[in-house]
């Protein structure tokens, strides 16, 4: 879980890394769990951006994303999500918190 503290130095962080997982008509599919996966091994941080023609609604998709990742949910602003995840790969830099 992560405090206050922690969530406004991710949000700074956040911003200026592009949006890499985009969940369109489709939904959330494995594919894009797989994907967001992979890139929050690598680099802890991911945006999300939630396509206009979904269903689903920018907070359901984080709790999807949240709950398949086993990630934590920064914030979720208009379409756009941010996860977090510590990586235990060897070689990752780490976000400073």
């Amino acid at each position: 879980m992560i405090n206050s503290k922690q969530r406004a130095k991710l949000l700074k962080y956040s911003v200026d890394i592009p949006d890499v997982v985009d969940v369109g008509i489709a939904g959330v599919t494995p594919l894009i769990v797989k994907n967001t996966k992979d890139y929050l091994s690598a680099h802890e941080l991911a945006k999300v951006k939630v396509q206009k023609g979904c269903d689903l609604t920018p907070d359901k998709v984080a709790e999807i994303l949240s709950s398949e990742c086993k990630c934590e949910v920064v914030r979720v602003i208009g379409n756009k999500i941010i996860l977090y995840k510590i990586s235990t790969r060897k070689g990752v830099k780490h976000l400073e918190l």
